[in-house]
């Protein structure tokens, strides 16, 4: 899945992201809702980092939002066509 969603914001725009489980090879931190999710049972707990690359923070320019969030949800809307794809097949029964 992540693969799959690395390769969609690709082609969106040439952005190359890595793909690992965040459980092993994220930073430290507390209170991901990924790991809400985990322990609720979901199928697929995804982390997306925006392209900011640790430069500006939580102080990103806002003339640079548009274009995180048009390429971040190119993985977004794969994300959502993949499990439902998968949901049709029956693999969440």
């Amino acid at each position: 899945m992540g693969e799959g969603i690395a390769k969609a914001i690709q082609e969106e725009d040439g952005t190359i992201f890595d793909v690992y489980d965040t459980y092993t090879n994220f930073y430290p931190g507390s209170g991901f809702s990924s790991d809400w999710a985990v322990v609720q049972g979901v199928t697929y707990s995804m982390t997306f980092e925006l392209q900011d690359r640790g430069r500006y923070g939580f102080l990103y320019p806002p003339s640079k939002i548009e274009d995180a969030v048009t390429e971040v949800w190119k993985g977004i809307e794969f994300f959502g066509k993949e499990i439902a794809r998968q949901s049709q097949q029956g693999y969440f029964s």
